[in-house]
């Protein structure tokens, strides 16, 4: 009984020295991050992030809080579920490091420039006609569009290589830097499209 006792301890001990070796890397950090974001779970994906530059990039005020970007949530959440990622390789200099990660995502250029010109139609003839469309107006007109415009169009993809900049803290991994071009991943290439 003893024997089996001690037996269950010491795989107790060893699973957990595992778990704790592998959140100490870098791409682990990264990975979670990652995953989160196919999640689109803004919070979580700030929990990665360096405590010293969570207010200079804080996710969900980047995403959430960017009044152009409401009507379009429910479809980049849609679509993030969809990007696939692979880890290509860890480079290690002290407590900083550098995350390379090929991205393969949804390319939501044609969809969201069918929004954006359904939005103009229909806002022009709206103010030739002397009416003024709301906020609530807007985003159904958007949302429509864009599920009208997937319904009858297959997804296209892109791919893209970024490197995310990591830094030990505390003997924790976080994500310290990313740019804009992380978000025109996760947001399907909104970006680099209207330049937000």
């Amino acid at each position: 009984m003893k024997k089996k006792l001690f037996s269950i301890m010491l795989a107790a001990v060893i699973m957990v020295s595992m778990v704790g070796c592998s959140s100490s890397k870098p791409e682990n950090t990264v990975n979670e991050f990652l995953k989160n974001s196919k999640n689109f779970d803004l919070a979580a994906m700030n929990e990665n992030i360096s405590p010293d530059s969570q207010s200079d990039s804080d996710v969900v005020e980047a995403v959430e809080d960017n009044e152009d970007l409401k009507p379009y949530l429910k479809f980049f959440k849609k679509n993030a579920q969809k990007m696939t990622y692979t880890i290509k390789e860890t480079n290690i200099d002290e407590d900083e490091a550098t995350v390379t990660v090929d991205f393969k995502y949804v390319d939501s250029s044609d969809a969201l420039n069918a929004a954006f010109t359904e939005l103009l139609k229909v806002a022009f003839t709206q103010a030739f006609s002397g009416n003024e469309m709301s906020d609530e107006e807007i985003e159904k007109l958007i949302t429509d569009t864009l599920t009208e415009y997937e319904s009858e169009n297959s997804d296209k993809f892109a791919e893209k290589t970024l490197d995310l900049y990591c830094i030990k803290v505390d003997n924790k991994w976080y994500i310290d830097d990313f740019d804009e071009e992380f978000f025109d991943v996760l947001l399907c290439n909104y970006i680099s499209r209207y330049q937000v």
